[in-house]
């Protein structure tokens, strides 16, 4: 899913407008299905599973999206674009009302040039890992 919404990030702008009911969102709901068959999940559980992980992919993919946007609307370069949203949050960040956002800043977090997809990955690793403790105590 989030490498379909990175080829066409316009997709995420189109509204869902219900339930899987086209014949290659029913597929896609099958398959998901399926994917979940010997879970020991209920029906219902696993059609939550679907949704929790789907709606996760979309929104990342919405939120890369928008940054994305952002950036081309500057006419800055991607990477000077990132290099100097750390600086301009630094200055606008005042550590008395936010000292939790400048201990952050000041940690270096945006010193780092961590794989693109490190953020991604941490939180569907996270979400997997909590299914699979749900799992687990159902076989």
């Amino acid at each position: 899913m989030r490498a379909g919404f990175q080829r066409h990030p316009w997709v995420v702008r189109i509204p869902i407008s219900g339930l899987p009911i086209l014949p290659n969102e029913v597929a896609w709901f099958e398959r998901g299905l399926a994917s979940l068959g010997d879970s020991g999940l209920e029906e219902a559980e696993k059609a939550s599973v679907i949704m929790l992980v789907s709606g996760y992919v979309r929104t990342l993919a919405t939120t890369e999206a928008d940054v994305g946007a952002a950036i081309r609307a500057s006419g800055a370069d991607p990477d000077e674009w990132m290099a100097a949203y750390p600086r301009m949050l630094a200055k606008l960040t005042d550590p008395v009302r936010y000292p939790a956002l400048a201990a952050f800043i000041a940690a270096g977090v945006f010193e780092v040039h961590d794989d693109p997809d490190d953020e991604f990955t941490f939180g569907l690793e996270r979400i997997l890992d909590g299914l699979d403790a749900l799992v687990r105590t159902r076989t």
